[in-house]
């Protein structure tokens, strides 16, 4: 049995990655679930994506989700190992909830932004654990980094 990533890694794992916005990769890639336009609209700016992702993943939609808000490079290598169905499910599985907790508590925050203002980190706590939840601008739409 393969075995698959840590369920928060998934989650990290969890961008909307299109086959055409990456050449490099074969043609025989894996296909993404199409990431609805209204969903890629609210990953613009960072007060609609951080709600956008909380309602994907409180709907069970982890395809979504992942095609959705995994970092792009990120996502390509995890696809080289394992479908988009094995990371969702990995997803489900594991730390779904733990991952919606910790963008529930962004929602509102105000993050540390980079001076290019395209990485915000929220500082959240996961049990007693506090962590840091990083979220990154890449082609113009914000994703999930950890």
């Amino acid at each position: 049995m393969t075995r698959l990533p840590k369920p928060l890694a998934a989650a990290a794992l969890a961008s909307a990655v299109c086959v055409a916005a990456f050449p490099a990769l074969a043609e025989d890639a894996p296909q993404l679930p199409e990431v609805p336009a209204d969903v890629q609209k609210d990953q613009r700016e960072l007060p609609s994506a951080i709600p956008r992702a909380i309602t994907l993943l409180e709907a069970g939609e982890h395809r979504v989700f992942i095609a959705a808000f995994a970092h792009p490079a990120e996502l390509t290598r995890m696809l080289t190992q394992w479908s988009i169905d094995e990371l969702a499910a990995s997803l489900a599985a594991g730390k779904a909830d733990e991952l919606t907790l910790a963008l529930q508590q962004a929602v509102g925050k105000e993050p540390h932004l980079n001076e290019a203002n395209d990485r915000a980190d929220f500082e959240v706590t996961i049990g007693d654990r506090r962590r840091t939840l990083t979220l990154v601008k890449v082609a113009g739409r914000w994703r999930i980094e950890n």
